[in-house]
C-alpha cells in the first residue's frame, strides 16, 4: 500500500471503521465502506403521486383531507395507507424502531429499499424525513412520505442514484416500536453495537461534508462507550481492547470533523483523548500537529510531527508537512528579528555600511564643491588685481 496516500481521502474512500479525513490513515483491517444503509434498485414501474404541498412554500400546502402536512410548510407531507394500532404505540424520543421502506424519485424510479432497518428516533441516525415522519406513525401503520430535498439528500443528492435537490416519495411500514433503552440494563456487546451505529452514521455525514451532524453522531457514540467502560471487568482484556479501539476511532473521527469546521481547541482535546488511548497513533499525532500549526504554535507542531515521522519514516506526506512547518518557522523567526530591530532602533550590518557609504559620499560632494568655489574666488581676485 502506498503510504504517501494513507492520510488523504476523497469522499468515496470513507471507511466505516475509521473516517479517513484529510489528515487520516486508512484502516487496513476492514474494507467496509459507509453507505446510506439501503438497498439500491435500478428501476421502478410505479408512478408516485407527488402532492402540491411538497414544495417548501406555505402557499402551496396540500388541503387534501387524507394528507397530513407534518411541518406546516408543505415540505414534508404524510398520507396514511393503513392505520396503525393506536396513538399509544407511537415511538418515544430515543425509542428504537424497525421499519420497511422504499424510496422513489418523481418519475417512479426506485432508488432505495430497506427491510427491518433499525434506528433510534430523534437522534440523527437517519435523514430528517424519516426521523420526523416515523415519529408521527403508529406501530403497524403504513404511510407514504413526500419530502423536499432538504429533509432527504439535500442539494448534493446521492449520485448516481439520487440527483441533486431531488424530491422523494417513501413508502414506510412501522414494523416494531421499542421503548428507549436503559443503558444500565444493556449488555456490553449491545452498547458497542449502538455506538458503532452512531459512528457509522457520523462517517456518512462526514462523507457528505455535513460536519456538524458528524460531530453530533461521534459525540453520541463516545457517550455510549463511556457507559460500556463501566460494564467491563478488570480482567477482561479482550473487551477492553475492543472498547479502546472503538473509542480511538471515534476520537480520531471527531477530531477530523472538528478540524473541518475550524473548531481547533475542541479538536485538540479529541486528539489528546485519542493519544491517551494510544500514544503512538500516527493519525492523532498528524492531526494534532495540523491543529497546533493552525493555532500558531509552529514549534509545538514541529515537535509533534517529528514523533509521527519517527513512527512512520517512509511517509512522504509526513515528511513534506514537516519540511513545510520548518520553512514556516524560519520565516517566523526572520520576521521576529526584523520586528525586534525596529522596536529597539537597531539596523543590520549591511544597512549600517550603506548608511556610512551614503554619508561619506555626501561629505565628499560638499568638500569638492567648496574647493571649486575657493579656486573660482582666487582666480577672480587675481584678475581684479592685475587689471
Amino acid at each position: 500500500m502506498d503510504i504517501s496516500n494513507d492520510y488523504v481521502l476523497t469522499g468515496s474512500d470513507v471507511e466505516s471503521k475509521d473516517v479517513s479525513a484529510e489528515y487520516e490513515m486508512v484502516s487496513s483491517n476492514s474494507d467496509e465502506t459507509v453507505t446510506s444503509n439501503v438497498i439500491i434498485q435500478e428501476t421502478g414501474d410505479e408512478q408516485p403521486y407527488f402532492p402540491s404541498g411538497v414544495s417548501g412554500t406555505q402557499s402551496e400546502q396540500t388541503t387534501s383531507s387524507d394528507m397530513f402536512d407534518i411541518l406546516g410548510n408543505g415540505s414534508l407531507v404524510k398520507k396514511i395507507i393503513k392505520e396503525g394500532q393506536g396513538y399509544i404505540t407511537r415511538p418515544e424520543k430515543s425509542g428504537i424502531v424497525t421499519i420497511n421502506a422504499k424510496g422513489m424519485l418523481e418519475d417512479g424510479t426506485v432508488v432505495e429499499q430497506v427491510n427491518n432497518f433499525v434506528f433510534s428516533i430523534g437522534e440523527g441516525d437517519v435523514m430528517s424525513a424519516w426521523d420526523v415522519g416515523v415519529a408521527t406513525m403508529e406501530k403497524g401503520e403504513i404511510a407514504e412520505l413526500y419530502t423536499d430535498a432538504r429533509h432527504a439528500y439535500g442539494e448534493k443528492g446521492r449520485p448516481p442514484e439520487i440527483p441533486p435537490s431531488a424530491k422523494l416519495k417513501y413508502e414506510i411500514e412501522l414494523v416494531e416500536v421499542l421503548e428507549p433503552p436503559l443503558l444500565s440494563e444493556l449488555q456490553f456487546n449491545e452498547v458497542i453495537t449502538l455506538a458503532d451505529r452512531k459512528r457509522e452514521r457520523g462517517n456518512y455525514y462526514f462523507s457528505r461534508n455535513e460536519h456538524s451532524h458528524a460531530i453530533n453522531s461521534y459525540s453520541q457514540a463516545l457517550k455510549l462507550l463511556g457507559t460500556a467502560s463501566i460494564k467491563i471487568a478488570d480482567d477482561n482484556k479482550e473487551s477492553t481492547e475492543a472498547l479502546n479501539k472503538c473509542r480511538l476511532n471515534c476520537y480520531n473521527n471527531l477530531a477530523a470533523a472538528q478540524i473541518k469546521i475550524e473548531g481547533y481547541p475542541a479538536a485538540l482535546q479529541s486528539c489528546e483523548s485519542a493519544l491517551r488511548i494510544e500514544p503512538q497513533n500516527v493519525k492523532a499525532l498528524f492531526r494534532k500537529a495540523k491543529i497546533l500549526s493552525s493555532l500558531g504554535e509552529t514549534g509545538k507542531a514541529i515537535a509533534t510531527l517529528k514523533k509521527a515521522v519517527v513512527l512512520d519514516p517512509t511517509s512522504t506526506l509526513l515528511q513534506a508537512e514537516l519540511n513545510k512547518l520548518k520553512q514556516r518557522r524560519q520565516n517566523e523567526e526572520k520576521s521576529e528579528k526584523t520586528m525586534y530591530k525596529k522596536m529597539f532602533g537597531l539596523h543590520d550590518d549591511n544597512q549600517e555600511n550603506n548608511n556610512v557609504e551614503s554619508a561619506a559620499s555626501k561629505w565628499g560632494y560638499y568638500i569638492g564643491a567648496a574647493c571649486v568655489g575657493l579656486v573660482a574666488a582666487a582666480f577672480a581676485m587675481y584678475r581684479y588685481n592685475h587689471n
